[in-house]
């Protein structure tokens, strides 16, 4: 007679759904009150930390404007930036006594004056060169080692963004890169203007620093226009180049007049 083997089933009993809940709920709670008292502990060194004077010295930065035309009127500059967008050019209109409008953006005079060169013999155009600069800055802060080397990293991080920006336009322009190419570029330029921006903002938590603020405030504009370009579909090489170039001249032209006023204080 065949001995037919029986199955044995082993059913392990788990707690009621009650039970995972509350379990659960239990540890998020753990994990949330050793998040806060990480955060409090963090907040009480750096209210506590020792604040030194810092001279804080920085190079002058240039922007070299090669300008297409200058009116009294800005809907009408408006008109004749937008004409020069597809040929690549950025299409800013830069507001002051006259509205000018801006093609491109060059850290040195010399490659602004060749492109206007360039533009006056191929194209006919009628370009000159308009530069900014706000001259050696220096200055002696009041903050905790912690915060200066913040502002040290987070200007560093905008010149890098800024010139990085101006070479990205400057290979699409000439084809050496595509444009899925460029927004590779750019998403790192995202995540480390990020990185940036919360080292300062989290060295200043709680306090009010006009300095800090202003570097904040570039870094943030420079951070969402990156992940803005970085995500656009269908880009040709033209349109993307001046979209790049319109980001480094707002930028540039931004970081320019925030250390003239920083460095007059």
């Amino acid at each position: 007679m065949r001995r037919t083997k029986s199955m044995v089933r082993v059913r392990r009993q788990r707690p009621a759904g009650g039970a995972w809940a509350a379990a659960f709920l239990c540890v998020m709670l753990v994990v949330y009150g050793v998040t806060l008292s990480v955060k409090e502990e963090k907040r009480h060194v750096q209210a506590n930390a020792p604040k030194t004077v810092h001279t804080l010295a920085l190079d002058g930065l240039e922007m070299h404007l090669v300008q297409l035309g200058a009116f009294s009127d800005r809907s009408a500059a408006r008109v004749a930036a937008a004409r020069e967008v597809s040929r690549g050019a950025a299409g800013y209109v830069m507001d002051g006594s006259v509205y000018r409008v801006i093609a491109a953006g060059y850290a040195s005079r010399e490659a602004a004056e060749t492109v206007c060169m360039r533009l006056a013999a191929e194209e006919k155009m009628d370009a000159c060169v308009y530069s900014l600069s706000s001259g050696a800055c220096e200055g002696n802060i009041t903050a905790t080692q912690e915060q200066f080397d913040a502002l040290i990293a987070a200007e560093k991080t905008i010149r890098l963004a800024e010139n990085t920006l101006a070479e990205t336009a400057d290979l699409l322009d000439r084809g050496d890169i595509l444009p899925r190419q460029a927004q590779n570029i750019l998403a790192v330029l995202e995540s480390d203007l990020s990185g940036a921006h919360s080292r300062l903002a989290s060295a200043y938590s709680g306090e009010k620093s006009e300095i800090a603020s202003g570097f904040l405030q570039l870094l943030r504009t420079l951070c969402e226009s990156c992940g803005r370009l970085s995500n656009e579909m269908g880009l040709t090489n033209l349109y993307f180049s001046s979209q790049i170039r319109y980001s480094y001249i707002q930028t540039g032209i931004e970081h320019i007049r925030f250390l003239k006023s920083w460095s007059s204080i």
